[in-house]
């Protein structure tokens, strides 16, 4: 592609992201939480344990420069945003397990004869998205589009409905807005149906077709469940001579979504080659990620030929960290322990993720020193993840003390990253530091720390299983239930009950989600839906679409008929999250990892857009 062209399509990349991150109102899943004001609080450390020198307020680190643009424009919207909090949120799914999987039909037994009874709202719901795809607004019809590719069929779950498949089969033919007619593309590949998959192989193979359209369907293949045929035409692809940068790209993604162990070989070539052309960059970074993903012996072997200090671009360093740490192999321990002598901050930092991820037997201590030499803000917070994802117990103790020290000399956002590695940790003894800190009415307006505080919450207490009776009015105190709540967990329920009754305040969506999450551990699953369906119909726009994205991401068969009702709404925000959140409730998985190309995402938009023009560094 020529220079002129490639630029033509980052600026549409640009404005698209832009756009998106604007009619969300910032509730895009997989998207870096607002940090409100904590950038600018200077940086401070905490007495015994890992030491957190007082380095300056975080600046997002330095990208690829075709991509600062982008970088830039989005930053502006979100805010400063450190780079643990994007690695979190993209990778979170694999650490929370919140889905509850939807059942359409019941076996009904007459007589020894058994039948399917159907949910009656099933067919209604598949109408609904049907019509949707077809919308004058093109955002609402990718969203219809994706939604229908997750739609699973009634009575066998295992596959997807076949109307959702004729309908964007029939779409595919006659929509004529490129934008939908991509994300059409993706809508089928989640459909994983053979018919669906020949639409998407001859988009591909077309060499004549649009290169971000071809892009589109190489990443539609990576759903398609292993198949021989996609799999060899993802390779051919991958290894023409004159192939489309951006096309080859998304080859490699797809073909390391699919493990494709044959394109080791391929993709080892590409990454320890010549890497001096145009966007090579970009190709090699994603063909280590592929690597990664693939995860066999050759594969690491094609990870291990990389030479970190010959290597220039930080993409490519950070990519291959990366991907050592997603094959989970213990031999890789010595080129990850490499990277951490790397010049780069946030490299260290993922080279601390990498150890935790290949669960090395010295991983705290190595980490741990590495936390104590750390002078910059782009680091600690990875390093402080790391400590959790060890699960060792002498972590907790260092990562407790960053949680409970004084918040005038401590970065709000260091203080969040260290209360999601305790809540990794599932760290009993942290709760009342985290109860104390929501007790303080400043600190619950804080929408920097406050959410990972909640979340943490979640996921300390996400093994317990309380049975706790709850009345109308909320979480009751009866005493015939199962298990009596401590005295702690009583303050814990009664901080969060304050907070719920104040959602239709200044919120954030991730404040919001992790707020019903905690709720939920700590009550129950049942009464946390009853008012997260009666928020279906509150006055604030905002609030229906909180609560709107949140039940989706639940998945209940009692929010059905608030999502009818909400995509019929006047606010075209709320009928937008309507639309992603019945494509939850019918999705016939659970929400995937995001060491994929995730369908769970709120905006698949967004996962897919840096996908093919990739940030590698996250």
């Amino acid at each position: 592609m020529e220079y002129d062209s490639m630029s033509k399509y980052l600026i549409v990349i640009i404005l698209c992201l832009i756009s998106i991150l604007l009619v969300s109102d910032n509730y895009v899943g997989g998207a870096c939480p607002s940090s409100g004001g904590g950038g600018s609080t200077p940086g401070g450390g905490t007495s015994g344990g890992p030491a957190i020198p007082g380095i300056p307020a975080p600046q997002r680190p330095q990208l690829g420069v075709g991509l600062q643009p982008l970088i830039q424009s989005i930053q502006s919207l979100v805010g400063v945003v450190d780079p643990w909090e994007v690695w979190w949120t993209r990778n979170r799914d694999k650490y929370l397990a919140f889905r509850e999987p939807i059942q359409w039909a019941d076996i009904v037994d007459k007589g020894g004869t058994k039948s399917y009874s159907i949910s009656p709202v099933y067919d209604e719901l598949i109408g609904i998205l049907s019509e949707a795809v077809h919308d004058k607004d093109p955002y609402l019809a990718f969203r219809a589009a994706i939604a229908l590719g997750k739609a699973q069929d009634a009575q066998n779950p295992s596959v997807s409905n076949p109307k959702a498949v004729e309908v964007l089969k029939k779409v595919h033919e006659t929509e004529t807005r490129d934008f939908v007619r991509n994300n059409v593309l993706l809508g089928l590949g989640l459909t994983s149906d053979a018919s669906a998959m020949a639409v998407i192989k001859d988009v591909l193979q077309k060499k004549d077709n649009d290169p971000l359209r071809r892009s589109f369907a190489a990443i539609a293949l990576s759903y398609v469940a292993s198949n021989p045929e996609v799999s060899s035409a993802l390779r051919e692809t991958l290894s023409a001579e004159k192939e489309d940068r951006e096309v080859k790209s998304s080859c490699s993604i797809s073909l390391g979504n699919l493990k494709d162990a044959l394109a080791a070989p391929i993709l080892g070539k590409i990454l320890n080659g010549d890497g001096g052309k145009k966007l090579q960059g970009m190709i090699r970074a994603n063909a280590a990620l592929g690597l990664g993903r693939i995860g066999t012996k050759e594969a690491l072997e094609e990870l291990k030929k990389f030479t970190r200090e010959n290597e220039k671009e930080n993409d490519i360093r950070s990519a291959v960290i990366m991907a050592l740490g997603i094959t989970g192999a213990p031999e890789a321990k010595d080129n990850i322990l490499d990277f951490l002598q790397d010049k780069a901050p946030v490299i260290r930092g993922l080279a601390c993720i990498a150890l935790a991820q290949i669960k090395d037997a010295q991983a705290y201590e190595t980490i741990s020193e590495a936390l104590q030499k750390n002078k910059s803000p782009e680091a600690d917070g990875l390093m402080l993840i790391a400590l959790g994802l060890t699960g060792n117990e002498k972590a907790k103790a260092d990562l407790r003390k960053i949680l409970s020290a004084d918040s005038r000399k401590t970065r709000p956002l260091l203080k969040a990253a260290a209360s999601i590695g305790l809540g990794l940790l599932k760290d009993k003894d942290a709760v009342e530091i985290i109860v104390n800190l929501l007790k303080d009415d400043k600190q619950q307006n804080d929408t920097t720390l406050t959410p990972y505080l909640i979340l943490s919450l979640a996921m300390i207490n996400e093994q317990e299983k309380k049975e706790t009776i709850v009345e109308e009015g909320g979480p009751g105190t009866k005493s015939n239930r199962n298990n009596e709540l401590s005295g702690l967990e009583k303050q814990e329920l009664e901080i969060l009950q304050k907070m719920w009754t104040k959602t239709d305040k200044n919120i954030s969506i991730v404040a919001y989600t992790n707020l019903a999450l905690a709720m939920m551990r700590l009550t129950s699953r049942d009464w946390i839906i009853e008012q997260l369906i009666k928020h279906t119909t509150a006055k604030d726009a905002k609030l229906r679409t909180y609560a709107l994205h949140t039940l989706g991401l639940l998945g209940n068969r009692k929010s059905d008929k608030s999502f009818i009702d909400a995509a019929k709404d006047n606010n075209p925000e709320v009928r937008k999250a309507a639309i992603v959140g019945i494509g939850f409730l019918m999705d016939k998985n659970t929400i995937n990892p995001i060491d994929k190309v995730t369908a769970g995402s709120i905006d698949i938009q967004m996962r897919i857009m840096d996908h093919l023009f990739p940030i590698p560094v996250w």
